[in-house]
Formats: C-alpha cells, sequence, structure tokens
C-alpha cells in the first residue's frame, strides 16, 4: 500500500513538468503540505543529532517501514534561524519540502512558534544516483544537506 501511494504521489509530481521540457513544481508544495504525508505509517524511528554541520546542531528523525528507510524530518539550527526538511524516499529519488524560519527573538529565548517566522518555503526533487537536483531550483547547499543526510543516516536497517 505504501509503495502504490508513493508511485501515485510521484506520478503526480511528475505530471507537473511543462510541454517544453522544463520543469516546474508549482504543484509540489500543495501535494507535499497534506497532512497524509507525515502520517506515512513506520515500525521504527532513529534520531539522529549532528553537532558538526551547523552552528547550533541538527536533528534527523528517520522512519523506517520493513527496514526501509521512507521518510527523514530533518531541522537544522542556526544562530540566525532554522530550516526544515521533510524528505521522501521513493527508489531513487527523494522528493523534498524545505521551510527556511528566521528568529524573531535572539535563539536563547526563543520559545514558541510566534517566536519564529517563516521566510521561505520550496520543494524539489534529488535523484539519489546522480546527487544532484533533478526538479526545482538548485543550490550547493541543498547538496550539501543530502551528503549530511547520506553519511549519518542508515538508508537500510540490518
Amino acid at each position: 500500500m505504501y509503495k502504490a501511494f508513493l508511485s501515485f504521489f510521484f506520478l503526480g509530481v511528475v505530471a507537473c513538468q511543462s510541454n517544453s521540457g522544463n520543469a516546474t513544481i508549482n504543484r509540489l508544495p500543495i501535494i507535499t503540505k497534506q497532512p497524509h504525508i507525515k502520517e506515512i505509517k513506520c515500525d521504527t524511528t532513529i534520531n539522529y543529532n549532528i553537532d558538526s554541520f551547523s552552528s547550533e546542531g541538527v536533528e534527523i528523525k528517520a522512519c523506517y517501514l520493513n527496514k526501509q528507510l521512507v521518510r527523514a524530518e530533518i531541522s537544522l539550527y542556526g544562530s540566525a534561524g532554522r530550516n526544515d526538511l521533510i524528505y521522501l524516499i521513493l527508489n531513487d529519488s527523494i522528493i523534498v519540502n524545505e521551510k527556511k524560519y528566521t528568529y524573531n527573538v535572539a535563539l536563547s529565548e526563543v520559545r514558541h512558534n510566534s517566536d519564529i517566522k517563516l521566510k521561505d518555503s520550496s520543494s524539489y526533487i534529488i535523484s539519489l544516483s546522480k546527487r544532484k537536483v533533478i526538479q526545482g531550483n538548485s543550490d550547493s547547499n541543498k547538496l550539501h544537506i543530502l551528503s549530511l543526510f547520506l553519511n549519518n543516516v542508515q538508508q537500510k536497517l540490518k
């Protein structure tokens, strides 16, 4: 059922391409914001904390189903803001929904959601085999985050 859902989801994303061949993802953010995406069932969850990537650390919550990584929630904390990413893993592709936040107060004073402000959100697709963004805007930071993710998170449990 999970693979059928993701296949249908992925086909919907691919269908967003224009006739000229230029990939667009205008509908992708709407699709990835639906509540059912975060409700993908997993039988194992592993939390990773990584201190060496950003100034205030990185937290990754990895979700596994039948020992295979299916979703990851990544939070990168910095002194000026935070980036939240959701990775949905489908075969060779990762569908990414990214939100960037800035702090309205000093980092040490952040206590509630009202203390942060959404600065930007985007969605894109990464090819695992090519290690590059294949749909959506690309920048080197997205690939650095992918590298961090691949170097620290098990793709398949033993």
